[in-house]
């Protein structure tokens, strides 16, 4: 019953923490779901169930066993505090990425020493030309610029050159075609 509720709790939290820009905002709002949970952890476990269940357990009995549920509460704890801290980690490292507008699901990545940049993912490969973070704006300013003409989703293709190849955006409703590298 209880990891439900933090099951839910947790994915309500997610979805706050998506908007969350601050490290120390998303600190707080998980130490105060945490402590929340505590709170009604320890409340539930001060009102006994029945009166029979309370007269059987001898307060000498009783001590060392909160003891380990408190113990094995408080580290489960950690661990979900610290796979919220990785997975909201592995959100900002994915905001910072650039991602393919091939596939729209793998990350673009350069190699100096070969000269290119490739996706992770699918095959693109272009000729490395530009710093990828100047390549995420090249792709944005291209689908901006086609997003003021027409409002259909434009799609990009690789053109191969001579000895290289370009990353060009079309769009079949309109005939928009734009090389962005």
């Amino acid at each position: 019953r209880c990891r439900a509720r933090v099951k839910a709790q947790r994915g309500a939290l997610f979805d706050q923490l998506r908007s969350l820009q601050n490290e120390d905002c998303v600190r707080n709002a998980l130490s105060q779901l945490i402590e929340s949970d505590l709170n009604e952890l320890q409340l539930s476990r001060t009102l006994p169930e029945t009166c029979d269940e309370a007269e059987m357990m001898d307060s000498a009995d009783n001590e060392p066993l909160s003891q380990l549920a408190a113990s094995d509460r408080e580290r489960w704890i950690l661990e979900e505090y610290e796979r919220l801290i990785g997975s909201t980690d592995a959100q900002v490292e994915m905001s910072e990425a650039v991602v393919c507008p091939m596939c729209a699901m793998g990350v673009l990545s350069d190699n100096p020493v070969v000269g290119v940049v490739t996706c992770s993912l699918c095959s693109l490969v272009l000729p490395l030309t530009v710093p990828v973070a100047e390549l995420e704006g090249l792709i944005m300013k291209a689908v901006d610029g086609h997003g003021r003409l027409c409002g259909e989703q434009p799609t990009f293709t690789v053109c191969p050159e001579d000895t290289t190849s370009s990353l060009l955006l079309m769009c079949c409703v309109c005939g928009h075609v734009q090389q962005v590298v």
